[in-house]
């Protein structure tokens, strides 16, 4: 049971780091061709 939940877990926490990553990628290009 636990090793069902663990990987579905650390699935999402990779999709979830990677969305994070390409978030703030998208955040530093704005700002620097704002500024």
């Amino acid at each position: 049971m636990r090793s069902r939940f663990e990987r579905r877990w650390v699935r999402w926490n990779v999709v979830r780091a990677v969305t994070s990553t390409a978030a703030l990628g998208c955040l530093a290009t704005v700002l620097a061709v704002v500024s």
